[in-house]
């Protein structure tokens, strides 16, 4: 079986996930995903092959393959794992290759237009810039934000509460810094439901909303981890971000609804 086809199959693996996450829940998917994670490493799609496409050996759309593939690969374990509730086991301490959107320049910034349905293409006017790579980096850093609760807060009882709420409250300003320093052109206003939205810039701030509930949930209790003498900015807090973030996912998928529709 040549390269190119192992690579395909890696990329498939994690393209029917979400459907197999839907129909057989926490069987299959996760079996998939293990095997497109091991096959990713197998093939070294982690490391930079820059040295071999100056040789010649592979080509730059071969290189963009794997860099995709694997990336692709990672955000989705990364995403699963929280959703599961399982430790991670991809380590970044080997990973070499190039992140997304490293060396975009605004040529290759593409048009996008509504394509699943006549009806969403009859409804949109004018095509927006794609801007897919950007996308996928802060999806990618939105993962690496998160992983250390994946390992702690998550992940490991022995950990002093004190300890834990100081990590957490680290965590959540780098999710806010995140949102902040997002261009405009990924920036969303779930007020705003005149705007026309990417619908994959929808889907990132739902994922980041999503993490602000992952990383304030465990906190809602007034006594379950909280550190003792009172640290941070407790529990009620925590009730409130979890309840604004959820009702800020509700608007998004308002707004998806509306430009996009849920059907497929």
């Amino acid at each position: 079986m040549r390269l190119r086809q192992i690579e395909t199959h890696v990329g498939g693996y994690i393209a029917v996930l979400p459907y197999l996450s839907k129909v057989y829940h926490l069987v299959i998917d996760d079996v998939l995903l293990g095997m497109a994670i091991r096959l990713a490493f197998d093939l070294a799609l982690h490391k930079d092959v820059t040295p071999y496409v100056t040789k010649g050996i592979l080509t730059p759309a071969e290189a963009e393959l794997r860099r995709a593939v694997f990336w692709g690969a990672y955000t989705m374990d990364q995403t699963l794992g929280f959703y599961r509730g399982r430790p991670f086991r991809i380590s970044m301490d080997d990973i070499t290759v190039q992140k997304p959107g490293r060396d975009a320049s605004e040529s290759r910034v593409a048009q996008w237009t509504p394509y699943t349905s006549a009806r969403n293409r009859s409804n949109f006017s004018g095509a927006l810039n794609d801007h897919l790579e950007d996308v996928s980096l802060r999806k990618i850093e939105l993962c690496e934000i998160m992983a250390p609760l994946g390992h702690t807060l998550y992940g490991n009882s022995k950990i002093p509460r004190n300890i834990l709420q100081e990590n957490n409250e680290k965590i959540v300003t780098r999710l806010f810094v995140w949102k902040e320093s997002l261009p405009q052109d990924l920036q969303v206003d779930p007020e705003d439901t005149e705007k026309t939205y990417l619908p994959h810039v929808l889907l990132l701030h739902m994922q980041y909303y999503q993490n602000l509930i992952q990383a304030h949930r465990p906190w809602m209790s007034s006594s379950y981890i909280q550190p003792q003498p009172p640290q941070g900015p407790g529990y009620m807090h925590a009730q409130r971000m979890c309840i604004e973030s959820a009702t800020a996912i509700a608007k998004l998928i308002q707004i998806y609804e509306q430009q996009y529709t849920l059907r497929r």
